[in-house]
């Protein structure tokens, strides 16, 4: 049979352990409720790496047993946010296919998101300028579906052999033929990668700041490396379609936009901007 929270307790107790490393977690409540009023100390640690490391060095400093207790949680939700954030920007990085980039950076996307929860986590309470980390997932989704619906409206608008195929060479020209859609690219694009004043860079700021506050320099590493590969893919992007030239000797016919994609990429170029000053300065 197993035993109970009562009965662990005082079999450490009987092996000597006077002090348990661990990060609290709803999956051993019980173990944590029967410490009370036990001469065992519980020492809260921010990781679960740091919580065995605390124990190991206890047990060779006393000689008596290191005793950590750890639950799935921030270093679990840690290690998928770096990976995340390595797998979508090194897929980007290594495709020229302007859908397939923007899939992938989707995925990148997901890894901050997993970072503010992460910070969360280990830092209940934490905010950025003001802002919870549930109204700075918010703040970030919203700056994504704006920059991901501005370049979307320079892709939908350009006619492709295959739609489900959009290389990057297809792009050129596109100042040319539509300075409107080169914008709306380039908004989008500066958004997306996190160009100031817009959305998306106040969106990655109070992440960052996030992970400062918690103090996850591992993540923030990470964070910070994939926001320099996504500047190199985005900016390809939009290298493509504004400074690379076409044939000398090529027709560009110029494209013609409906009012309600005129009126669509206002709206969303605005968002870009003033929700970014509304988020830094509205507060």
């Amino acid at each position: 049979d197993h035993l109970n929270p009562l009965q662990l307790m005082h079999l450490l107790r009987l092996h000597g352990v006077d002090t348990i490393y661990g990060v609290p977690g709803e999956s051993y409540l019980a173990a944590l409720d029967a410490l009370v009023d036990r001469p065992i100390r519980f020492v809260i640690c921010r990781m679960e790496a740091g919580a065995a490391n605390a124990a190991e060095a206890h047990g060779k400093l006393t000689g008596r047993p290191g005793v950590c207790f750890v639950t799935r949680g921030p270093g679990a939700y840690g290690v998928t946010a770096v990976l995340t954030l390595l797998f979508g920007n090194l897929g980007a990085l290594a495709t020229t296919d302007v859908k397939r980039t923007l899939s992938l950076s989707g995925v990148s996307h997901a890894g901050f998101i997993l970072a503010a929860v992460t910070a969360a986590l280990v830092l209940p309470g934490a905010n950025a300028l003001g802002y919870d980390v549930e109204q700075v997932i918010v703040i970030y989704l919203l700056a994504y579906v704006i920059g991901t619906f501005l370049t979307a409206q320079a892709l939908v608008s350009l006619p492709a052999i295959e739609d489900h195929r959009r290389p990057q060479l297809a792009l050129r020209g596109l100042l040319r033929r539509s300075p409107l859609l080169a914008s709306a690219l380039g908004f989008g694009i500066g958004s997306l990668a996190g160009v100031p004043p817009s959305v998306g860079f106040i969106a990655k700021l109070l992440v960052l700041m996030l992970l400062v506050s918690a103090k996850l320099w591992w993540i923030l590493g990470a964070a910070l490396l994939g926001v320099a590969i996504s500047i190199h893919y985005y900016f390809s992007i939009l290298r493509e379609a504004v400074v690379r030239p076409t044939d000398a000797d090529e027709e560009l016919a110029p494209l013609e936009i409906p009012f309600g994609t005129r009126f669509l990429i206002g709206a969303l170029t605005a968002a870009s901007i003033i929700g970014g000053l509304f988020v830094l300065f509205g507060r």
